[in-house]
């Protein structure tokens, strides 16, 4: 308290003795021993001729304060910078004479010698093996004590150099050109190196090279010379994550990094581009970070960076909640300037400088919701699901409390979306109502009507679950399912199978589980094989077993999987199965292939590989499953349920011995959670009717926008 004091002191003392905003006093002081770098950024600008870059750099140092770094790159080994620069003179003169932007795709030529060349490189660097150094520390760095004078000048130079010369960005006002193309990083807590000024210099050759119609040839150059630099650096890869390097030097790439990166290299060349992102998804545990382009009419163009497609819808995908822009100037509407003096803000949504844009693509409502609990907070959140937090929660957005009409308003709530309304007590999310979804009401006051799912009126009741999955099936997986009919199983004693013959014809949809098949036949044959039909030539099995008697004669044998059982009834069925799986004769060979791996999640997307045993054998059933996401029960794992009651409590721990599972004196009418301890990410949230699970974005809440895939 007494630090916030002094720094407001100092801060009220330096705006009546200088011509500084108290923004940008409050900057300084807070730089400490860099605000010597900083002041010499003002005064170079001071007296420019171009008046606006001295209010540029007022407006980045002025917004400094709410960016930070959660690392910081002390040294990078010269050899990096240096094998770049082969590879980057290695593909300007490969693409030499080959300017024209359909060339990069369509031309045989061009694409023989990237191939030959990287093959060369590769073969380099095996025998090369590189030792590259890079030292990184840890921690929290604000920008205002770490940015130089010299990278911010050079950095400001290089901005209004692309502003005035780009056609893509001569369009902006000066607002808009401090917001898309003067910023030197793209959004907090990454870890920025190197300047507009470098970035032009590295990327700005390439992107602009030839005759570019648009943006999306220029998107295109981006992807190529970014892929194929990664390509001539394989197999070499970089154990620290370094900024931008990690495009080319092997480093996975995530989708926050890609869209980082991609951002500032953009915007260095004088095109306007936003990351924007989502924090959660309606069905799936996950987070997307993606670009947008700012056209001349104002129009905003998605697209995922190393992919050639622009779109005004977004390219999240699955079903995505809020989405957020990040913006370098800080955000008076968010959460960090609208809580009270001391509120607690949930993590996610905690950035000072972030902007929710839902509404560009999706129909959001203003929902006015009851708030009776006693709190000082300016503050409560829509929460839902997400299995990435330990508490099985997320805010997702945020609306303000008036504690004189005792409600809150939420700006940006959406349709068909399972909610909690919480609010910040103690340090975490405590819920002031029950989960409940939104439905539209045309006949309604307000347009909409909420749906509530648990019944509170039988909060005693308890009973029995019968469970067989812990996330719903795909309907893309269905769908693919649908397309193996048709498809059959030959046996043959010619290596070419120009013998064959058909043994089992499918004409149903196989099932998402193993299941078995019945074959005509009555010869022994050395080959069997899969045969896809020709309208849909993938194989589309995860996995496949050729089953023969379990009293045969054959040396090479494994077990069989056992076919499934969904229920106490069908367990005695399992002592009455006799058969075994014929293997080849080199078993730990045969094991390496996709479909014999004994591993359900992965699978044979081609034509399958004849089996070829040791010698002719009578093969009379086939077990098969096709491809699958393995969210079923499986025996031997162990599951955890999980029930809401203002928040996830456990209920209790099973080994499953089947393929269900049975908890027995569960509470009822409420929301479940079942967990796989063992493996798996997927699982999401049901209720139980009808004696079935039903789960929330699969049987209760129908939206058409969401698509389990």
């Amino acid at each position: 308290m007494i630090r916030i004091v002094f720094v407001l002191a100092i801060v009220f003392l330096l705006c009546n003795c200088t011509s500084y905003s108290p923004e940008l006093t409050e900057a300084l002081v807070l730089s400490g021993e860099n605000r010597k770098e900083l002041l010499h950024v003002l005064e170079h600008y001071e007296h420019d001729e171009d008046t606006l870059k001295y209010k540029a750099a007022c407006f980045l140092i002025e917004n400094m304060r709410w960016h930070k770094s959660y690392k910081k790159i002390e040294y990078v080994d010269p050899k990096i910078s240096k094998l770049y620069e082969k590879f980057d003179y290695l593909y300007t003169k490969i693409l030499g004479g080959f300017d024209e932007i359909e060339a990069l795709d369509g031309n045989q030529l061009l694409r023989e010698r990237l191939y030959n060349y990287t093959q060369v490189l590769h073969d380099l660097m095996k025998i090369t093996p590189l030792d590259t150094n890079v030292v990184v520390s840890h921690g929290v760095f604000e920008d205002v004590n770490e940015i130089n004078a010299s990278f911010l000048i050079s950095h400001i130079d290089n901005a209004f150099k692309v502003w005035r010369e780009s056609k893509y960005a001569k369009h902006l006002n000066f607002d808009a050109f401090c917001e898309y193309i003067l910023p030197y990083r793209s959004f907090w807590g990454t870890t920025y190196y190197y300047s507009g000024a470098w970035l032009n210099k590295q990327f700005g050759k390439q992107i602009w090279r030839g005759n570019t119609p648009d943006f999306l040839g220029h998107l295109k150059r981006c992807n190529h010379y970014a892929n194929r630099m990664l390509f001539f650096s394989y197999p070499f890869k970089l154990k620290e994550r370094i900024g931008i390097y990690d495009l080319f030097l092997g480093t996975k790439n995530d989708c926050a990094l890609l869209a980082d990166n991609f951002c500032n290299i953009f915007r260095s060349c004088g095109f306007p581009v936003t990351v924007d992102y989502t924090i959660a998804y309606k069905a799936y545990t996950s987070r997307h970070f993606y670009c947008n382009f700012l056209d001349s009419t104002g129009g905003w163009w998605c697209f995922n960076p190393g992919s050639n497609k622009l779109s005004k819808t977004s390219p999240v995908g699955h079903s995505p909640l809020n989405l957020y822009r990040n913006t370098f100037a800080a955000q008076k509407n968010s959460p960090y300037f609208l809580k009270a003096k001391m509120e607690e803000i949930p993590g996610e949504l905690a950035s000072p400088c972030i902007k929710d844009v839902t509404a560009e693509q999706y129909e959001v409502v203003e929902l006015t919701f009851p708030f009776t609990n006693e709190t000082k907070n300016n503050l409560a959140y829509l929460c839902t699901f997400s299995g990435n937090f330990e508490s099985g929660i997320i805010a997702v957005t945020w609306g303000t409390i008036d504690r004189k009409n005792k409600q809150v308003t939420f700006k940006y709530a959406l349709y068909n979306t399972l909610y909690i309304p919480m609010y910040m007590k103690n340090g975490s999310l405590c819920p002031f109502g029950q989960p409940f979804y939104i439905l539209k009401d045309s006949l309604g006051k307000s347009g909409y009507r909420l749906c509530y799912l648990c019944d509170e009126t039988n909060v005693k009741d308890r009973g029995d679950l019968l469970l067989t999955r812990k996330f719903p099936l795909k309907s893309y997986l269905m769908e693919e399912m649908k397309h193996m009919i048709g498809g059959h199983f030959e046996g043959a004693n010619h290596e070419d199978f120009s013998d064959a013959k058909v043994l089992f014809t499918i004409t149903e949809t196989p099932k998402p589980y193993w299941q078995e098949y019945v074959l005509n036949n009555c010869r022994e044959y050395l080959y069997y094989r899969y045969v896809a039909p020709e309208s849909y030539p993938l194989a589309n099995i995860a996995e496949l077993e050729f089953l023969v008697r379990g009293d045969t004669t054959h040396p090479y044998t494994s077990s069989a999987t056992p076919l499934p059982v969904f229920k106490e009834e069908d367990i005695s069925s399992l002592q009455n199965d006799h058969w075994v799986q014929v293997m080849e004769k080199d078993i730990s060979s045969m094991r390496n292939k996709v479909y014999f791996d004994k591993n359900i999640m992965t699978t044979s997307w081609r034509r399958l590989n004849p089996i070829c045993l040791a010698k002719p054998f009578l093969v009379e059933r086939i077990r098969m499953i096709p491809r699958n996401a393995d969210n079923g029960i499986r025996p031997g794992d162990r599951y955890l349920l999980l029930y809401w009651d203002n928040e996830w409590k456990e209920f209790g721990v099973q080994k499953a011995k089947y393929n269900f599972l049975k908890f027995e004196n569960v509470p009822q009418n409420k929301i479940y959670w079942l967990q796989n301890i063992d493996r798996g990410s997927e699982d999401l949230p049901f209720i139980y009717e009808d004696g079935r699970q039903k789960f929330i974005y699969d049987s209760v809440i129908v939206d058409n926008n969401v698509q389990i895939r």
